[in-house]
């Protein structure tokens, strides 16, 4: 079941990559507003089924994601949730509010994405099984010592509740069948990789209530001063943009469709592009060719990906080259494509890519020193 689950997410991917790459290259065409209106309607549809292909593959790892802890502002974190959430909810006219009570800490240490993912789900759940009234989502603290305190969340909702057999299976300890709903079932299970607990405290004809507890760790006001913001465009700090630089290319890539996509993305870069079917020819011709950077697809017929970068190291190795720079380019997950890095892949994207993407990091092998 892993396997195939895997195997599924990784097919929604790379079909997932044509689909938004072509939405994204046509948006750039001359449009009327009835035609931009739907492509922004496609792209909001591709985008819920890369979430979906990413919680397939997140349920078919046999470990959660790692935790990602650092500092930051809890109440500007649930804001940031409540503001995406309450467009959502005004859509069906439903009334999105919130509660924070005054003793919940403002500094926090925990794992931010992680907590306002769940949000975003318990909160699109009860929007989805909502047509009218509202949604109220409410936060208290216990504290548990000067360092610590759990925090607890409450999503309460208008809806018609909960079908019962849903309701029993999330009553049930993790690990039984999928037919729960995904979303919920990664929620507990993300809960309770970071020590918190979940719970359906009722649900009826007028409405579900959840209850999630999650521990932190506090910090003080003045650690707050020492976290990083962002730009207010959403850029880094004093990040200028890349010149480019032209580079000769070899493209190891079996699909047609994700080639001539790859070809469209760099259309008017300057670069010189070749081509392998396969991971065997791809290594053939870095032994005869003269190329600046190597983009990697991992699944191809006769060698894959990995084995190809193996090869390929192992050939310069032996004849004392200078490392080419490789870059995997795949429909894999991030945690998958990590396994490149021990064979000698130089970095990774991954698909589907939007074309930004794919020219800062041609932009960033273009200009480091090999």
């Amino acid at each position: 079941m892993e396997f195939l689950l895997s195997r599924l997410a990784n097919d929604m991917r790379q079909t997932l990559h044509q689909i938004v790459g072509l939405i994204e290259l046509t948006a750039e065409e001359p449009l009327s507003p009835a035609q931009s209106q739907n492509l922004s309607r496609c792209r909001a549809s591709a985008d819920q089924l890369l979430r979906t292909a990413a919680d397939v593959s997140e349920m078919a790892s046999a470990q959660p994601l790692p935790a990602s802890n650092g500092v930051f502002h809890l109440t500007r974190a649930i804001d940031e949730v409540i503001d995406i959430m309450r467009v959502l909810a005004g859509r069906k006219h439903l009334e999105l509010s919130k509660f924070v009570s005054s003793n919940v800490p403002d500094g926090i240490v925990g794992d931010k994405d992680a907590m306002q993912d769940i949000l975003r789900r318990l909160l699109d759940n009860s929007i989805r099984c909502t047509d009218q009234g509202g949604i109220r989502l409410s936060v208290t603290s216990t504290v548990r010592d000067a360092n610590s305190a759990v925090l607890t969340f409450e999503i309460a909702d208008t809806g018609s509740g909960m079908p019962a057999e849903v309701l029993a299976r999330h009553r049930q300890p993790l690990g039984g069948p999928l037919d729960a709903g995904l979303s919920l079932l990664l929620v507990r299970r993300r809960l309770s990789a970071l020590g918190g607990q979940f719970a359906i405290v009722d649900s009826t004809c007028d409405g579900t209530t959840v209850r999630i507890t999650l521990p932190v760790s506090l910090v003080g006001n003045q650690g707050l001063g020492y976290v990083q913001q962002p730009a207010d465009d959403g850029t880094s700090p004093n990040e200028a943009p890349l010149e480019v630089t032209p580079l000769q290319l070899l493209v190891v890539e079996d699909s047609d469709e994700s080639f001539a996509l790859f070809q469209a993305y760099v259309k008017g870069q300057g670069h010189s592009i070749s081509r392998a079917h396969n991971g065997a020819l791809g290594v053939e011709m870095v032994k005869s060719g003269d190329f600046d950077l190597v983009v990697m697809d991992v699944h191809m017929p006769v060698m894959d990906g990995y084995a190809a970068t193996r090869k390929i190291r192992e050939w310069e190795t032996g004849s004392g080259r200078t490392r080419l720079p490789i870059l995997l380019f795949s429909s894999d997950g991030v945690s998958q494509m990590r396994r490149g890095a021990p064979v000698g892949c130089s970095g990774f994207i991954a698909k589907p890519a939007r074309k930004q993407e794919v020219l800062k990091a041609l932009n960033y092998f273009g200009r480091r020193e090999r």
